[in-house]
């Protein structure tokens, strides 16, 4: 689900601009509930995403905002010049789930959120591991203009 303000050309035009920096993060965190032939999967944790994206939002002047309502996780990224927005939603599973649980739904959303939207790119090794497949990874550079 997305909505919009009335004009999104600010917005979407700044947005491309993070993009377009081809920003990677780094897999600092274990996966202590998933390890194969003894080795723990990684991945970047909402700290490394945030402390890459972050600064790139700021340049910009666009703020990324997660509230929950209800069932739903918003991400609204926010172009403080101009006042147009976007926002999208995912829907949590609540039921039977405990405080810990929710709160690790929404982290898990957010990562995935603003990785997804922003094109963050990073070494998928999830399924390499399961399969013993080891590949190498260069690390992008992004382009200065």
């Amino acid at each position: 689900m997305i909505e919009t303000s009335e004009q999104t050309t600010n917005v979407w035009s700044k947005v491309f601009k993070v993009q377009e920096k081809e920003l990677s993060v780094v897999k600092t965190a274990a996966n202590a509930a998933f390890k194969q032939n003894g080795k723990t999967s990684r991945y970047a944790d909402i700290n490394s995403i945030l402390s890459v994206v972050t600064p790139e939002l700021n340049a910009v002047k666009l703020v990324t905002v997660f509230m929950l309502t209800g069932d739903k996780l918003f991400m609204q990224v926010t172009d403080i010049e101009s006042g147009e927005w976007l926002r999208f939603a995912c829907q949590l599973n609540l039921t039977g789930q405990t405080a810990q649980q929710i709160g690790s739904q929404i982290t898990y959303y957010r990562r995935y959120m603003l990785n997804g939207f922003f094109n963050l790119q990073a070494e998928d090794d999830d399924g390499n591991l399961t399969s013993g497949v080891t590949q190498t990874y260069q690390t992008a550079t992004p382009v200065t203009k």
